[in-house]
């Protein structure tokens, strides 16, 4: 399960793992920070644990940040070339025509991009076009579907090019979507989209904030922290 503490005004995300071991032990990569602890052991011991031990956490986090942007560049464009799309892996293949209009198929794992100019340049600015549409078309219509069972109105609505945020909602009721969740699945879509409108409501992270986000989607910490996860990544990989 996903649970949270604070530390300096930071809040950290954390996965609890229960097991036969008699300590807590700590872990820290990739994938975030994960406790083990006792089977009896209780969240305020636990809590203890982690407040004790966070400087430790703190540094090991920013250290794998830092490992993770060293590791990492943006995406070069070109035929063989796979990217996440919809939350899986999808190939880039490249097919040469004599037209000037770029022509896009895309399949299970696939995307065929029929194109005069392959070159990674050319390329690269059909593909940012052609993704943020996909953004558009999928990203504002489950936005304006998810408003409408939710029973709330917003007066505006835009894909963002933000390069550390997801979304925001402003006290105008405008809410923008970052274009680079085309990239991720529909639960973590599905996510910052509930979580925007919940700012409609509550224009902050109360708890009644989060109450509204509980309510339409149960495992919303989860989601909050696979985004996290990919954020430093997708955000990487996808500069504009």
């Amino acid at each position: 399960m996903t649970y949270q503490f604070a530390f300096n005004g930071k809040v950290i995300s954390y996965t609890l793992k229960r097991s036969s071991r008699r300590s807590i032990g700590f872990k820290v990569d990739h994938h975030g920070l994960t406790v083990t602890a006792p089977e009896r052991a209780s969240l305020s011991y636990i809590e203890q644990a982690l407040a004790a031990k966070a400087r430790w956490i703190m540094k090991a986090l920013d250290k794998v940040q830092a490992d993770q942007l060293d590791t990492l560049a943006p995406i070069v464009w070109q035929d063989g070339t796979v990217f996440p799309y919809l939350g899986k892996d999808c190939r880039l293949h490249l097919v040469k025509t004599l037209t000037t209009r770029n022509r896009f198929t895309h399949t299970a794992g696939e995307l065929i991009l029929q194109t005069i100019s392959a070159d990674t340049v050319s390329v690269a600015k059909a593909m940012r076009s052609w993704l943020k549409q996909q953004a558009a078309d999928i990203l504002l219509s489950r936005l304006a579907d998810q408003a409408e069972t939710m029973k709330l109105t917003y007066t505006k609505a835009a894909l963002s090019n933000a390069t550390q945020r997801w979304g925001s909602c402003s006290a105008k009721r405008h809410i923008r979507l970052n274009w680079r969740l085309i990239l991720t699945d529909r639960p973590l879509m599905d996510y910052v989209i509930i979580h925007e409108l919940a700012h409609l409501v509550e224009l902050n992270h109360s708890h009644r904030f989060w109450a509204i986000v509980e309510t339409w989607h149960p495992d919303w910490r989860e989601a909050r922290q696979k985004l996290n996860a990919l954020g430093t990544r997708l955000f990487t990989l996808f500069p504009e």
